[in-house]
């Protein structure tokens, strides 16, 4: 009896760390996941399809010829059709530039607002 408390006791951590994940990957703060639903790239694929979607501080994305994005270390530039076509879901809510990741590779980027 002793054991299957522990063992159910072991394993909890480990469901609360996955739904935790789940959630962060769409929307950590949960107040945007709607907008964040409707986004498109320029090609037309849905951002928000099972990938994560990074919300960026000022300093990890910027502008020069292109956007450039920081995340986990990885710079990744931005390809134009790569940038989400607001006419999907509208100006980004958030403020921050929001990165949308499927397979390490990026699905759909929007900037924030630089302060």
């Amino acid at each position: 009896m002793r054991f299957k408390n522990l063992a159910t006791w072991a394993v909890l951590p480990v469901i609360a760390c996955l739904w935790a994940t789940s959630a962060w990957g769409h929307d950590p703060e949960g107040m945007h996941t709607d907008w964040m639903a409707q986004q498109r790239n320029m090609r037309g694929w849905a951002c928000c399809d099972g990938s994560d979607a990074v919300l960026l501080s000022e300093w990890e994305w910027g502008v020069a010829k292109k956007y450039r994005a920081t995340h986990g270390g990885q710079v990744f530039d931005i390809e134009d059709w790569q940038l989400v076509d607001s006419e999907w879901g509208g100006p980004n809510p958030t403020k921050k530039g929001v990165l949308w990741l499927s397979q390490g590779s990026v699905r759909c980027f929007t900037p924030g607002t630089l302060m």
